[in-house]
């Protein structure tokens, strides 16, 4: 669905995610990770990644499903319209 919207001319910045389990280092470099496989798979547009480790959460990390659905990655696609 992403790849469908996204041209060569697409500026788009992926942002890795993780729960608070863990080290800290650890859950920053698998955030990193995380968005690293998302753009090899997009392979469109200008592409830039990120990784915030456990540093912003999404969810609640009290909860399991707060904790699972924290492991996530976040995808910002911009487009310009080109107007004629």
């Amino acid at each position: 669905f992403i790849q469908a919207q996204i041209t060569p001319q697409s500026d788009l910045v992926i942002t890795g995610y993780t729960d608070r389990i863990g080290q800290a280092a650890y859950n920053q470099k698998l955030s990193e990770r995380r968005a690293a496989a998302t753009a090899r798979i997009i392979k469109k547009g200008n592409i830039n990644y990120k990784g915030v480790g456990s540093s912003q959460l999404l969810y609640d990390n009290e909860t399991p499903e707060g904790r699972f659905y924290s492991r996530t990655v976040d995808i910002y696609v911009e487009t310009p319209l080109n107007y004629k």
